[in-house]
Parts: C-alpha cells; sequence; structure tokens
C-alpha cells in the first residue's frame, strides 16, 4: 500500500531536539496564559462556575468559595465535572440538562483526575497541566511536520499563536489537548508508524469527538494514495474507543447522541450569528474564527496539497453547517475551529517553503 511519502522523507525525520523546544515553548506560553489571568494563584478560576450553574454547589462543596462568573459559566466546570465521576457513575453527569453531551469528552478529564483517584484541588492542577501539554504537543508536532512538508521554520505558531488554543487552556477545555494528540496522530502516521499514529487519533477522539475528523481526514488521504480496505478498517479502529464510551455512556446519561442544536444549515449560523458579536471582544474573535476558515480554504486551493486538503476540509465544512449555538459567541468559535487556524497557518508555512525540501506529494 502507498504511503504517499518518498523514501526520503521516511529517512530524514523532524529532529527531537528541536521538538523538544517548541515543546518547551509551549508551556511557557501556556503558562503565561495562566498568569495573565491569575489563575495559578487561584486555580478555580479556569472553571469558569457561572452563578446560575447547577453545578455549582457540588464544586463549591469540594473546591471550597470559589470565585464566581455570571451566567451558567463555561465548560471547565464540565471538564471538572469529569474528571471526579469518570464512569458516570456517581450521578454528575445529571447536574445539567447537557450532562451526558458533555460527557462524551473523556480523556482530557481522565487523565486530569488520575482516573477519579485524585482528590479536588489536584483535579484543578491536573486540568491545568494537561491543557498545557496539549498546546506544548501541538507545537512540537508542528515542528516535525515542518521538516516532513518542506515547510518554514516557524509553522509551530500556528499553535503557540493561536488564540482559540489559548482559550482553551484558560478555561481548562479538552481542546488544546485534542489536537496535540491529533498532529502527533499524523505525524506518527507519515513517519510510518501508523498503528501508534491510530491510537494518538483515537485517543483524540475520546478527547473530544469532533476531532475525529483529523482520522476521517488521514484515512481519506490514505485511501486516496491506494489504501483500500485497510484504510477502512483504520476508521473503525479509530472510532471503536468513543464508540464504546458512547455506548456505556448511553447507559449512565441521557442527551448523549443529541447534537444539542449544534447543526444547520451552510452558511446559516455563521450569518445568524455575527449580528450577535456586540462586544469589541466578541467581535473580533468572532471575526478571527470566520478569517480562519476563509484562510485555511484558500490554504487548500493555493498549495494544492492532498494532505493538506484532507485534513483542512473536514474541518471547513463542520465550520459552515455549525449553528448560531456554535457561532454566536465570537470566544467559543474562535476554540471550536482552532484547528483550522492552525491549518491556514502549516498552508502559509508549507506555500513559502522552498519546494526542494517537499516531501509530501502535493497533487
Amino acid at each position: 500500500m502507498s504511503s504517499g511519502l518518498t523514501s526520503t522523507s521516511l529517512s530524514r525525520t523532524g529532529s527531537g531536539r528541536r521538538a523538544a523546544v517548541w515543546f518547551a515553548i509551549g508551556l511557557l506560553i501556556a503558562v503565561a496564559a495562566h498568569l495573565a489571568q491569575g489563575s495559578l494563584r487561584t486555580p478555580a478560576l479556569t472553571l469558569r462556575v457561572g452563578v446560575e450553574s447547577e453545578t455549582s454547589e457540588f464544586i463549591s462543596s469540594e473546591l471550597g468559595p470559589i470565585p464566581m462568573t455570571e451566567g451558567t459559566g463555561h465548560d471547565g466546570r464540565y471538564s471538572y465535572l469529569v474528571a471526579r465521576d469518570p464512569l458516570a457513575l456517581r450521578g454528575l453527569a445529571d447536574l445539567e440538562g447537557t450532562g451526558g453531551y458533555r460527557f462524551r469528552r473523556v480523556l482530557y478529564s481522565w487523565l486530569a483526575g488520575g482516573f477519579g483517584l485524585l482528590p479536588p484541588h489536584a483535579v484543578l492542577w491536573g486540568l491545568i497541566v494537561w491543557s498545557a501539554i496539549g498546546l506544548a504537543a501541538s507545537a512540537a508536532a508542528l515542528s516535525v511536520l515542518t521538516d516532513l512538508l518542506g515547510a518554514r521554520w516557524w509553522m509551530p505558531l500556528g499553535a503557540l499563536a493561536n488564540i482559540g488554543l489559548i482559550l482553551s487552556v484558560q478555561l481548562s477545555t479538552a481542546d488544546a489537548l485534542a489536537l496535540g494528540l491529533s498532529l502527533w496522530g499524523v505525524v506518527l502516521w507519515l513517519r510510518g508508524h501508523a498503528g501508534w499514529g491510530l491510537v494518538a487519533l483515537a485517543a483524540a477522539a475520546l478527547t473530544k469527538e469532533h476531532y475525529l475528523l483529523f482520522a476521517v481526514g488521514m484515512i481519506g488521504w490514505d485511501l486516496r494514495a491506494g489504501g483500500g480496505r485497510t484504510s477502512l478498517r483504520r476508521l473503525v479502529i479509530v472510532s471503536l474507543p468513543v464508540g464504546v464510551w458512547m455506548v456505556w455512556l448511553a447507559f449512565r446519561a441521557g442527551g448523549v447522541l443529541s447534537p444539542q442544536n449544534n447543526l444547520a444549515l451552510p452558511f446559516a449560523g455563521l450569518v445568524g450569528s455575527a449580528s450577535n458579536w456586540t462586544s469589541g471582544g466578541d467581535v473580533a474573535l468572532g471575526t478571527l474564527a470566520f478569517v480562519s476558515v476563509v484562510a485555511a480554504t484558500m490554504g487548500v486551493v493555493v498549495t494544492r496539497n492532498r494532505l493538506l486538503a484532507w485534513l483542512t476540509i473536514p474541518w471547513v465544512v463542520l465550520a459552515l453547517v455549525s449553528s448560531t449555538n456554535v457561532w454566536q459567541y465570537g470566544n467559543n468559535a474562535v476554540r471550536v475551529f482552532a484547528p483550522l487556524w492552525t491549518l491556514a497557518w502549516c498552508a502559509l508555512a508549507l506555500l513559502v517553503g522552498r519546494p526542494r525540501r517537499k516531501r509530501v506529494a502535493a497533487v
């Protein structure tokens, strides 16, 4: 089966030392993000528990007095609940109506909570550490892809300069870790370790189900390169862990398969939400999310790189059919579609890279 890589690409891989440097820089960026919001001094800030949230009483009972935000808060509170109830046996998924939906994203919380073994305050630090690792791992993976694709050295900035990932770090959501695992899955696959690549991609999907799109992209690229039935079997393998978990969760909580009204007709969510970006910050972040969709699409057209196209197009489609529930808050959209900013950056780094170093088939 053809992998779509030249023999040169398999014999010359990215530098482990360079990856370690970018990983360290990523950790420093994550620390800076937490320092900026004061969460290293007050870790519970990352949970963004809202005064109207039904989770506030339970979380406060475990952590003591915590900072509260307006409304129901943000998604970090769900990350904490999953960490404290890793198998959904304690009923924490039922504290709010979307619990079953939120509990689909488990690996980040499992790791942060030591699979239910760590005490409450240790869980808080676990959420901080593992999101930082996700950001750093994303940058390290991109440094390896720099060599594999023949791109410019600054391609890892596609992770470190990604506002969506920075927000994920600050808000204790699964996005940063999911992207890190996804990119390493791509790297391992391209370097001839498809088995380990599948493990990383399956872990990414178990971290946040949307990141199964990276596996879909890689398998589509592999099919185009002649993968055949092997590629289809790989799709089943990657989907199996999250599928098994969702079956288990269906018995423990409701709403597991609900899309939560997150899908709509193409462009409807984007167009309908633009008028809701009222505050200056939300306008800027919403616009940035939209720009990332346009830039990533243009990157596919201009670079004509097959791999980049297969990785990007599924995310573009998802962005276009996402509803106002996703797009109406700019800070939410820029985080959900953070992979598109990274992929657009990859396209730019590839476009200005030296053609003689290009190693992955472009057309």
